[in-house]
């Protein structure tokens, strides 16, 4: 079984086309017959925080 390496795509700010180039690339990959598993991590811990800090702004006010 061959391995292969890797791949990121990483980008400086939101809506920079993250997600558009890595569907293009796994649409490429595969169609070269390549398996491909993409994943997009999503920041939990600061969603969880912002929610805390408003409910703790909600009843501080």
């Amino acid at each position: 079984m061959t391995r292969y390496t890797p791949i990121m795509i990483m980008g400086c700010t939101s809506d920079a086309g993250k997600s558009s180039i890595c569907t293009a690339l796994c649409r490429h990959f595969a169609n070269c017959e390549v398996r491909v598993a993409p994943f997009k991590a999503h920041v939990v811990s600061l969603l969880i925080n912002r929610e805390t800090i408003a409910v703790e702004a909600q009843t501080v006010g």
